[in-house]
């Protein structure tokens, strides 16, 4: 017979007592410390209720009236460009004027071929001759009442006829002649003794610079602010200061720039020349306008541009930032002048970058 006393009756496999002791670990570790924790806790709520606010630098602010201002890059461009076209077929005889001449109204730029023009009008003026001994021995007889009215007025109505085909026949033959519309500059020549042109072919290019214009392209929200007649200036390097105006602004944006193109027109008393370098600063009328350091100036997270002030004030220097967006008017040496603030606005202009709309600062106002 087995003794029941040799070996225990039960035992715990020795998987489930290593589990049973680890268990027992985790649990002791995270009592011990929710009770000697709490402690630590507390104080560090404290300590964040207790740290001191985030100090910045504001500076107030007034308004003025100021000249609104728009700075555009652009080049010459003659005040007339035009392209002179013959007004009948031919074939080019010579060229009367070369490129970078200037010709006065009236100078012929091209000469055609008169080809049998010439005898056009001989031709016509002789059916005019026959056509006037006809009428005038009508009318005699017509009077002397041995010619019917009906044949009167056929004799008048050839007479006409060939009269028209005298002026057409001489307009012809001075439509070989392609004179320049306007006095100006030469500005390219397209064709070529021995060269045919038909009706409305192009002989040469003329540009007018008695006026000269400036064109360039600016931003949507700049153009948005020029209307026809603002007055501009003009620099160009090398060259007096010039008044300009406002001459054209496009309702459309290039599709490579997203640029507007706009135009101001001069007179050229400075004999300035097509395709220069040029800088031009319009005034596009006034408004109200503050200045403040350029620095000031932060975008938002949607991108609109503004400053960053103090809206509210708990007491003396302690306040709530806000965010205003505002329009940049014109920048100065001094700094930017910008319109969207209240008069004595508290612009913060340092730490500005660090803080956000609702945040609770302390400030210090620049004397």
């Amino acid at each position: 017979m087995r003794d029941s006393t040799s070996s225990p009756r039960f035992k715990l496999p020795v998987s489930y007592t290593t589990a049973l002791i680890i268990l027992g670990c985790v649990v002791t570790y995270f009592a011990v410390g929710t009770i000697f924790g709490g402690d630590s806790n507390a104080s560090s709520d404290d300590e964040v209720k207790t740290r001191p606010p985030f100090i910045v630098l504001t500076q107030r602010v007034s308004s003025e009236v100021r000249d609104v201002t728009v700075t555009m890059r652009g080049r010459t461009e003659a005040g007339r460009r035009v392209t002179v076209r013959a007004e009948t077929p031919g074939q080019v005889a010579e060229l009367q004027a070369e490129e970078g001449q200037m010709v006065q109204r009236g100078d012929v730029l091209c000469r055609l071929n008169t080809d049998s023009r010439a005898a056009l009008v001989e031709e016509a003026n002789a059916a005019l001759v026959k056509a006037e001994t006809d009428f005038q021995a009508t009318s005699r007889l017509f009077e002397e009442g041995f010619a019917a009215e009906t044949a009167l007025r056929t004799v008048t109505a050839a007479r006409d006829a060939a009269r028209a085909r005298v002026t057409q026949a001489r307009q012809e033959l001075q439509n070989v002649e392609i004179k320049a519309p306007f006095e100006g500059l030469v500005a390219e020549t397209l064709v070529e003794p021995g060269d045919v042109l038909s009706s409305g072919g192009a002989c040469a290019v003329l540009a007018d610079l008695s006026r000269i214009i400036v064109a360039g392209g600016v931003p949507a929200q700049e153009a948005e602010l020029l209307t026809m007649g603002d007055q501009a200036t003009i620099e160009i390097e090398g060259r007096a200061a010039m008044p300009a105006r406002v001459s054209f602004v496009s309702d459309v944006a290039d599709l490579r720039t997203r640029a507007f193109r706009v135009e101001l027109i001069t007179q050229n008393e400075a004999r300035l020349s097509d395709g220069l370098n040029a800088q031009a600063t319009i005034v596009a009328g006034n408004r109200e306008a503050s200045l403040i350091p350029r620095n000031a100036l932060v975008f938002h997270d949607d991108g609109r541009l503004g400053v960053r002030v103090i809206a509210q004030q708990t007491d003396e220097s302690h306040g709530e930032v806000d965010f205003i967006p505002v329009t940049l008017i014109t920048e100065t040496n001094d700094g930017a002048y910008v319109n969207g603030l209240s008069q004595n606005a508290q612009v913060i202009i340092r730490g500005q970058d660090y803080v956000s709309a609702g945040a609770s600062v302390a400030f210090t106002e620049k004397g």
